[in-house]
This record gives C-alpha cells, sequence and structure tokens, in this order.
C-alpha cells in the first residue's frame, strides 16, 4: 500500500492499551506515510499523564505529529513483503521511535 503523494495515515496509540479511557498513561500520535519499496516517514508526538484528571487533547496530538512529519520527518526503511500488514508498519515506526525520537533531528 502507497500513502505517497497524499496526507498521511494517522495512528493513536494508548498505552496500556487495555486502560479505559482517560486513564491511559500515554497517547502516541503518528502521521505517516509509507511505499511498497520499503521508505517509511513519520512525525509522532507523545502525550505522558503527570497527573489524575488530565487528558490528552487529540486534536492537539495530530496537529503537533502532522507537522513534524511536515517539517522533518524520521525517514527508515523495512523489508515490504507482500504479506506486510499496516500494523507492522506502526510497528516498525513505534521501535523506530525508542532509536530515533519523535522528529528528526536538525543538523548542526
Amino acid at each position: 500500500m502507497s500513502t505517497e503523494n497524499s496526507k498521511p495515515k494517522l495512528c493513536y496509540i494508548r498505552e496500556p492499551s487495555n486502560a479505559p479511557y482517560g486513564k491511559e498513561k500515554r497517547v502516541i500520535a503518528i502521521a505517516m506515510s509509507y511505499d511498497k519499496q520499503g521508505s517509511v516517514k513519520y512525525g509522532a508526538t507523545i502525550f505522558t499523564r503527570k497527573k489524575p484528571g488530565e487528558n490528552a487533547a487529540k486534536r492537539a496530538l495530530r496537529k503537533t505529529a502532522e507537522e513534524r512529519f511536515a517539517k522533518r520527518p524520521v525517514q527508515f526503511s523495512m523489508n515490504m513483503v507482500e504479506s506486510v500488514k499496516y500494523e507492522d508498519v506502526v510497528t516498525a515506526v513505534r521501535k523506530t521511535m525508542y532509536k530515533q525520537g519523535v522528529a528528526q533531528k536538525m543538523q548542526k
């Protein structure tokens, strides 16, 4: 599936995934695109609940992820096989976030 030359796909991940809405510890918003050749680009943001009662503003998370995608997307390649699923790409992005962050670092 190609998402090049189009708006990025948006994905929201709640952690832990089984937490009731509003009780999750973190909410991750990812704006990403990928193609059949394995080129993946993403921008993301992470909301971390610091105290009870704080809520993630989905609109603000989406906006930040899309802005990071547009300004400085993180890019990487993955081995794309015919059976690769959207969830596999999300998992690869999630793992890359731990290594490279939510937005590409500016060159000094």
